[in-house]
């Protein structure tokens, strides 16, 4: 093949369509859990409308409740991948190791939302959230603002450590998730629909979630008994989770927004140096074929979800 600006453009027109088609075919998971915020700029800060207390009985003149507002800044992070091919592979009708470099490269771009999202888990106790503690700790404030007679230093937590993955375990946490409250009392509707896990406890999850019957659980011994949690909770296995084969999460995936967010500032871009002009061919006979993203992972609000692990600590 001679190697000419024109045929250059046609074999990056067709290599452009094909990186894109093998990203959208891609299966990602990360819209599972987490809701795709466009971004426009360099960072967005989020603004979080604490909870208002439930309806009361009106007596008297109306109780006019302040409204707590929460801030959080997620910065976009620039993300690229580069690969290089020589002159003389184009010009020898090389083109083989081209496509599947290209679709290696197209699969890494897919995976993208995936592997950050993945990242983030793996440090979220250490994030500070929107309420100035941990996304997952043992010590978040009551949500709804002060209200008479409620103590202000009553916390709750949604970090389960030395708890692994069990039928009891999986019980206690989605009870305690079901269980927590506002400043007033009352229960913040928490439905605990979607249950995390890396490869390593996929089993396990499958037992719990999916098993019509289960021995040894609630202290019943070895016979058999109904698996009254079976179908609870949707099962989402994390292949980019493997470093995190102790750890668990289980979410609230039915409300407005999601327990997680992306923030998508560029989406994948495809791009090529390949005029006899540049420096990467004039100096190193190579052409370079490369893709640029930014965009940024983060929380929403905490109570969405909980984390646990076998271990001592997250």
């Amino acid at each position: 093949m001679e190697v000419t600006q024109p045929n250059l453009d046609i074999i990056f027109r067709q290599a452009s369509l094909q990186f894109q088609t093998v990203v959208e075919s891609y299966t990602s998971w990360y819209n599972q859990v987490a809701m795709t915020i466009p971004s426009s700029g360099s960072s967005m800060t989020y603004g979080w409308v604490d909870r208002l207390p439930a309806l009361r009985k009106w007596v008297g003149n109306r109780v006019i409740n302040a409204v707590a507002t929460h801030q959080r800044t997620v910065i976009n992070d620039t993300f690229e991948q580069t690969f290089g091919l020589r002159r003389t592979d184009v010009e020898d009708d090389q083109l083989g190791m081209f496509s599947a470099s290209l679709r290696m490269q197209a699969m890494e771009a897919g995976a993208w939302p995936d592997v950050q999202l993945a990242n983030f888990l793996r440090t979220a106790n250490t994030v500070a959230g929107y309420d100035g503690v941990g996304v997952y700790a043992t010590n978040h404030p009551l949500l709804g603002g002060d209200v008479t007679g409620i103590p202000s230093d009553i916390t709750q937590s949604n970090l389960f450590t030395s708890t692994a993955l069990t039928w009891d375990n999986y019980n206690t946490v989605r009870s305690a998730m079901q269980s927590w409250v506002g400043s007033d009392q009352q229960p913040l509707n928490i439905v605990p629909n979607l249950l995390v896990v890396p490869p390593q406890l996929e089993g396990m999850g499958k037992l719990i979630l999916e098993s019509d019957f289960l021995s040894g659980f609630l202290s019943q011994g070895a016979a058999p008994g109904s698996n009254v949690l079976k179908g609870t909770a949707k099962l989402l296995v994390v292949p980019q989770l493997a470093n995190k084969p102790n750890n668990w999460w289980l979410y609230d995936t039915t409300k407005p927004i999601m327990p997680l967010l992306w923030q998508l500032r560029q989406a994948p871009r495809f791009t090529y140096k390949t005029n006899p002009s540049d420096d990467n061919v004039f100096l190193s006979n190579q052409f370079l074929y490369g893709v640029d993203a930014r965009g940024a992972a983060a929380e929403t609000v905490w109570f969405l979800g909980a984390a646990a692990t076998s271990a001592g600590t997250y």
